[in-house]
């Protein structure tokens, strides 16, 4: 399953910058659902929901992304607030081929890792394929070009999360954009989740602590219904 989903992992790290519509934002504390569970997300320091015309942007976006389920986002609330283009945000997903497996964190985990180290695992990453899907879905939902490329490698794994960082360039003409991402591989009472952090911050440290803020992300999301499954 784990080399499966290496497309859905790779479509889930790219979502165009955009300029926001000045809005007054406040700080999210809400909740998703998937497959028989309800998960409770904390409050995000410096983060919130959608808003104006980046509500608009979510949709597009989410809908491009062909091999995965949109559970949750939230961007940058100063970066919405003074209206410029969105390089801070995150976003949950899950990928649909996955939605009714039930798999434990250690057994996901233990795949996971297999797969970090199987070299067609590596050979996909850096095979330009899933960056064109992203383009061809970006464009047919959005009726605009995109030019995608990416470096993005797996960081290995610990108790929690599987991890993959790295940066994304984007072009939408004129203008190119570069964006660090630092990602969570999980399973979250049985139910395989992805936690991406985004940031504006392109040094390994900078890739380094999107992916800790994506682990304490994974570790804070409450369960508060879980049916047929267990933590």
């Amino acid at each position: 399953m784990y080399l499966q989903l290496t497309a859905a992992i790779l479509m889930g790290i790219v979502t165009p910058s955009t300029n926001s519509e000045s809005t007054e934002a406040t700080i999210a504390e809400d909740s998703f659902r998937l497959s028989g569970a309800e998960f409770k997300v904390p409050p995000q320091e410096g983060l919130c929901p959608p808003s104006g015309k980046n509500i608009d942007l979510d949709q597009l976006v989410a809908a491009a992304d062909t091999q995965n389920i949109t559970h949750y986002s939230l961007l940058s609330c100063s970066e919405q607030r003074d209206d410029k283009p969105i390089m801070n945000y995150l976003i949950i997903k899950s990928p649909k081929q996955a939605l009714t497996v039930r798999v434990n964190r250690k057994a996901f985990l233990d795949g996971l890792g297999q797969a970090f180290e199987n070299p067609e695992f590596k050979k996909y990453l850096e095979s330009g394929e899933v960056e064109r899907e992203v383009e061809k879905g970006f464009s047919e939902v959005a009726n605009q070009k995109l030019r995608l490329d990416t470096s993005i490698e797996p960081y290995g794994r610990d108790d929690v999360c599987g991890y993959l960082g790295g940066i994304a360039k984007y072009t939408q003409v004129p203008e190119t954009y570069a964006i660090a991402m630092g990602a969570c591989l999980t399973s979250i009472a049985d139910r395989v989740i992805f936690i991406y952090h985004f940031g504006d911050d392109l040094s390994p440290e900078g890739i380094g602590s999107l992916m800790l803020k994506s682990k304490l992300l994974a570790e804070s999301i409450e369960v508060v219904e879980n049916v047929q499954g267990s933590e």
